[in-house]
Protein backbone atom coordinates (compact mmCIF):
# COMPACT_ATOMS: atom_id res chain seq x y z
CA UNK A 1 0.00 0.00 0.00
CA UNK A 2 1.20 3.50 -0.49
CA UNK A 3 0.33 6.93 -1.08
CA UNK A 4 0.54 8.31 -5.03
CA UNK A 5 -0.36 7.23 -8.24
CA UNK A 6 1.25 3.54 -8.44
CA UNK A 7 2.48 1.25 -6.24
CA UNK A 8 4.25 -2.38 -7.36
CA UNK A 9 5.53 -4.95 -6.43
CA UNK A 10 6.83 -8.72 -6.85
CA UNK A 11 4.52 -11.55 -7.51
CA UNK A 12 5.00 -15.31 -8.39
CA UNK A 13 3.23 -17.88 -10.73
CA UNK A 14 3.83 -21.06 -11.22
CA UNK A 15 1.99 -24.48 -12.51
CA UNK A 16 -0.51 -25.32 -14.83
CA UNK A 17 -3.24 -23.70 -16.10
CA UNK A 18 -2.69 -20.66 -14.37
CA UNK A 19 -4.74 -17.24 -13.82
CA UNK A 20 -3.69 -14.40 -12.21
CA UNK A 21 -6.05 -11.66 -10.46
CA UNK A 22 -5.40 -8.86 -8.49
CA UNK A 23 -7.24 -6.49 -6.64
CA UNK A 24 -6.86 -2.90 -6.18
CA UNK A 25 -8.80 -0.76 -3.79
CA UNK A 26 -7.86 3.10 -3.52
CA UNK A 27 -9.54 6.34 -1.91
CA UNK A 28 -10.64 9.25 -3.46
CA UNK A 29 -12.57 7.98 -6.57
CA UNK A 30 -12.64 10.76 -8.74
CA UNK A 31 -13.09 9.59 -12.18
CA UNK A 32 -10.06 7.84 -12.59
CA UNK A 33 -9.55 4.57 -14.15
CA UNK A 34 -7.31 1.70 -13.11
CA UNK A 35 -4.69 -0.10 -15.04
CA UNK A 36 -2.47 -3.32 -13.93
CA UNK A 37 0.15 -4.62 -15.70
CA UNK A 38 2.06 -7.69 -14.63
CA UNK A 39 5.38 -8.89 -16.52
CA UNK A 40 4.85 -5.55 -18.42
CA UNK A 41 1.64 -7.49 -19.93
CA UNK A 42 -1.99 -5.48 -19.13
CA UNK A 43 -4.38 -7.40 -17.22
CA UNK A 44 -8.23 -7.44 -17.99
CA UNK A 45 -10.38 -5.45 -15.48
CA UNK A 46 -13.46 -7.48 -14.65
CA UNK A 47 -14.96 -5.11 -12.79
CA UNK A 48 -14.56 -1.45 -11.35
CA UNK A 49 -17.23 0.05 -8.53
CA UNK A 50 -16.91 3.00 -6.18
CA UNK A 51 -19.06 3.69 -2.97
CA UNK A 52 -22.64 6.04 -3.66
CA UNK A 53 -20.47 8.84 -2.83
CA UNK A 54 -17.73 8.14 -5.04
CA UNK A 55 -14.99 8.26 -2.43
CA UNK A 56 -13.61 4.94 -2.80
CA UNK A 57 -12.87 2.22 -5.28
CA UNK A 58 -12.47 -1.41 -5.55
CA UNK A 59 -11.44 -3.12 -8.77
CA UNK A 60 -10.60 -6.85 -9.31
CA UNK A 61 -8.05 -7.36 -12.70
CA UNK A 62 -7.74 -11.22 -14.79
CA UNK A 63 -4.64 -12.84 -16.36
CA UNK A 64 -4.96 -15.87 -17.76
CA UNK A 65 -1.40 -17.87 -18.31
CA UNK A 66 0.43 -15.23 -16.67
CA UNK A 67 4.35 -15.66 -17.31
CA UNK A 68 5.77 -17.84 -14.38
CA UNK A 69 8.35 -17.18 -12.27
CA UNK A 70 8.62 -13.52 -9.83
CA UNK A 71 7.84 -10.89 -11.53
CA UNK A 72 6.01 -7.56 -10.90
CA UNK A 73 3.19 -6.48 -10.39
CA UNK A 74 2.16 -2.60 -11.26
CA UNK A 75 -1.04 -0.91 -10.73
CA UNK A 76 -1.44 2.70 -11.71
CA UNK A 77 -4.16 4.74 -10.78
CA UNK A 78 -3.92 7.76 -12.51
CA UNK A 79 -3.60 10.22 -10.31
CA UNK A 80 -2.35 11.10 -6.87
CA UNK A 81 -4.71 8.78 -4.35
CA UNK A 82 -4.36 9.11 -0.89
CA UNK A 83 -4.12 5.40 -0.59
CA UNK A 84 -3.69 2.57 -2.82
CA UNK A 85 -3.14 -1.16 -2.30
CA UNK A 86 -3.27 -4.38 -4.39
CA UNK A 87 -3.99 -8.33 -3.53
CA UNK A 88 -2.55 -10.30 -5.92
CA UNK A 89 -3.82 -14.52 -5.88
CA UNK A 90 -2.47 -16.86 -8.43
CA UNK A 91 -4.13 -20.06 -9.01
CA UNK A 92 -3.61 -23.64 -10.75
CA UNK A 93 -5.95 -25.22 -12.04
CA UNK A 94 -8.21 -22.53 -13.89
CA UNK A 95 -10.37 -23.25 -17.23
CA UNK A 96 -8.29 -21.02 -19.96
CA UNK A 97 -10.74 -20.44 -22.49
CA UNK A 98 -13.70 -18.55 -20.14
CA UNK A 99 -12.10 -18.62 -16.46
CA UNK A 100 -14.88 -16.74 -14.72
CA UNK A 101 -18.48 -16.61 -14.35
CA UNK A 102 -20.69 -13.46 -13.59
CA UNK A 103 -18.98 -10.27 -12.13
CA UNK A 104 -21.27 -9.27 -9.60
CA UNK A 105 -21.21 -5.58 -8.30
CA UNK A 106 -23.02 -3.56 -4.98
CA UNK A 107 -22.21 -0.44 -3.01
CA UNK A 108 -23.81 1.95 -0.83
CA UNK A 109 -23.76 5.19 1.33
CA UNK A 110 -26.16 4.18 3.81
CA UNK A 111 -23.61 1.88 5.98
CA UNK A 112 -23.96 -1.19 6.44
CA UNK A 113 -21.93 -4.20 5.66
CA UNK A 114 -19.66 -4.80 2.10
CA UNK A 115 -21.93 -7.69 0.93
CA UNK A 116 -22.58 -9.12 -2.64
CA UNK A 117 -23.80 -12.68 -3.79
CA UNK A 118 -22.69 -14.54 -6.53
CA UNK A 119 -25.89 -16.23 -7.38
CA UNK A 120 -24.08 -18.70 -10.45
CA UNK A 121 -21.72 -20.27 -8.70
CA UNK A 122 -21.51 -24.00 -9.15
CA UNK A 123 -19.54 -26.62 -6.84
CA UNK A 124 -15.98 -27.03 -7.39
CA UNK A 125 -15.60 -23.29 -8.66
CA UNK A 126 -13.59 -20.56 -6.54
CA UNK A 127 -15.11 -16.82 -5.83
CA UNK A 128 -13.12 -14.23 -5.47
CA UNK A 129 -14.00 -10.80 -4.13
CA UNK A 130 -12.94 -7.33 -2.83
CA UNK A 131 -13.87 -4.69 -0.95
CA UNK A 132 -13.39 -1.39 0.48
CA UNK A 133 -15.50 0.86 3.03
CA UNK A 134 -15.07 3.96 4.64
CA UNK A 135 -14.41 5.24 8.60
CA UNK A 136 -14.72 1.45 9.75
CA UNK A 137 -12.42 -1.74 10.07
CA UNK A 138 -13.78 -4.34 8.00
CA UNK A 139 -13.13 -8.24 9.10
CA UNK A 140 -13.74 -11.23 6.44
CA UNK A 141 -17.37 -12.97 6.42
CA UNK A 142 -17.04 -16.38 7.77
CA UNK A 143 -16.36 -19.34 5.63
CA UNK A 144 -14.22 -16.79 3.34
CA UNK A 145 -10.38 -16.94 3.24
CA UNK A 146 -8.79 -13.59 3.45
CA UNK A 147 -6.05 -12.74 1.61
CA UNK A 148 -4.88 -9.37 3.21
CA UNK A 149 -6.59 -6.88 4.67
CA UNK A 150 -5.99 -2.96 5.10
CA UNK A 151 -6.16 0.00 7.01
CA UNK A 152 -5.42 3.73 5.97
CA UNK A 153 -3.15 4.33 8.89
CA UNK A 154 -0.71 6.18 5.75
CA UNK A 155 -2.85 9.07 5.30
CA UNK A 156 -5.23 8.42 8.23
CA UNK A 157 -8.66 8.59 6.63
CA UNK A 158 -10.41 5.58 8.02
CA UNK A 159 -10.53 3.86 4.78
CA UNK A 160 -10.87 -0.30 4.87
CA UNK A 161 -10.56 -3.15 2.65
CA UNK A 162 -9.83 -6.34 1.43
CA UNK A 163 -9.89 -9.29 -0.52
CA UNK A 164 -10.93 -12.76 0.22
CA UNK A 165 -11.63 -16.11 -1.38
CA UNK A 166 -14.08 -19.01 -0.54
CA UNK A 167 -15.01 -22.30 -2.39
CA UNK A 168 -18.38 -22.44 -3.58
CA UNK A 169 -20.96 -25.68 -2.19
CA UNK A 170 -23.19 -24.78 -5.36
CA UNK A 171 -25.07 -21.63 -6.63
CA UNK A 172 -25.51 -18.62 -4.79
CA UNK A 173 -22.06 -17.94 -2.86
CA UNK A 174 -22.68 -14.83 -0.01
CA UNK A 175 -19.14 -13.03 -0.04
CA UNK A 176 -19.49 -10.12 2.84
CA UNK A 177 -17.43 -8.13 5.54
CA UNK A 178 -18.33 -7.34 8.96
CA UNK A 179 -18.36 -3.42 9.44
CA UNK A 180 -18.79 -0.62 6.92
CA UNK A 181 -19.90 2.60 5.44
CA UNK A 182 -19.57 3.94 1.71
CA UNK A 183 -18.58 0.69 0.75
CA UNK A 184 -18.10 -0.71 -2.91
CA UNK A 185 -17.72 -4.53 -3.56
CA UNK A 186 -17.51 -7.48 -6.47
CA UNK A 187 -17.24 -10.92 -6.38
CA UNK A 188 -17.34 -14.02 -9.29
CA UNK A 189 -16.80 -17.79 -9.49
CA UNK A 190 -13.26 -18.95 -10.97
CA UNK A 191 -13.84 -21.79 -13.31
CA UNK A 192 -11.83 -25.37 -12.85
CA UNK A 193 -9.80 -26.58 -15.38
CA UNK A 194 -11.73 -29.18 -15.79
CA UNK A 195 -15.06 -28.10 -15.78
CA UNK A 196 -17.53 -27.90 -18.91
CA UNK A 197 -17.92 -25.03 -21.00
CA UNK A 198 -19.69 -22.45 -18.85
CA UNK A 199 -23.35 -21.63 -19.75
CA UNK A 200 -25.59 -18.43 -20.38
CA UNK A 201 -29.08 -16.79 -21.13
CA UNK A 202 -29.91 -13.79 -23.37
CA UNK A 203 -28.30 -12.02 -20.42
CA UNK A 204 -24.67 -13.31 -21.02
CA UNK A 205 -21.87 -13.55 -23.50
CA UNK A 206 -18.27 -13.80 -24.42
CA UNK A 207 -16.34 -10.64 -24.63
CA UNK A 208 -12.76 -10.93 -24.98
CA UNK A 209 -12.99 -14.13 -24.14
CA UNK A 210 -14.70 -13.94 -20.92
CA UNK A 211 -17.99 -14.27 -19.88
CA UNK A 212 -20.11 -11.00 -19.08
CA UNK A 213 -23.99 -10.03 -18.10
CA UNK A 214 -25.96 -7.47 -17.53
CA UNK A 215 -23.70 -6.16 -13.95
Amino acid sequence: ATTGTNVSGSHTCTGSDRALYVGVNFGQAGTTTVTVTYNGVSMTPLYQVADDLNLNVTAIFELIAPATGSNTVDVNVGYSSDLITYYAISLTGVHQTVAHRTVYTNNSALGGSPNVTVVDSQSGDLVIDCAITLNSTIAVGAGQDSTGTEDDAIAGSGTSGGMSTESASGASTVMSWTGGLFWATGAFAVIPAGAGAATWGPLYGLQNNRLVGAH
